[in-house]
């Protein structure tokens, strides 16, 4: 459970060091500059509590953590996965500016977690979304 981080970021904003408006950028810098780690074997993704106990992880694993924060926080959003890019991503049901990822009737925000970029802010080389699958990790089956 990320609980226990959730309530980190709460207290952020409940001690006014930190608006609620902020809080998915401000989270998303804090992972962003999480170590970047790929193991290399069949699969290296890692739990949300793997990459925060080592500090590191992939893209993935950086989305999970990222969504499950998210989410506790009360903010929707989706992984986003693509073969041709070999890359993951999130992305929040949010308001602003930047590239927004069409899935389920809706225009998601991305979240970029391997480089020190904004939201909403992708890679050019990557911005194609026809070459991204969403997926809603917390919908109805």
């Amino acid at each position: 459970s990320l609980a226990p981080l959730a309530a980190y970021w709460q207290d952020q904003v409940a001690q006014n060091k930190l608006s609620r408006d902020h809080l998915p950028q401000a989270v998303l810098s804090w992972l962003q500059a999480v170590t970047y780690d790929r193991t290399g074997g069949l699969t290296d993704i890692s739990t949300p509590w793997q990459t925060l106990k080592t500090a590191a992880g992939d893209c993935d694993s950086r989305s999970l953590v990222y969504l499950g924060l998210m989410e506790q926080l009360g903010f929707p959003g989706i992984l986003m996965v693509s073969a041709v890019y070999s890359h993951g991503m999130a992305a929040l049901d949010l308001p602003g500016q930047g590239a927004r990822f069409p899935f389920d009737g809706k225009g998601w925000l991305v979240a970029e977690l391997t480089d020190q970029v904004t939201l909403g802010m992708i890679a050019g080389d990557k911005a194609d979304p026809n070459q991204w699958i969403g997926v809603d990790l917390w919908g109805k089956p």
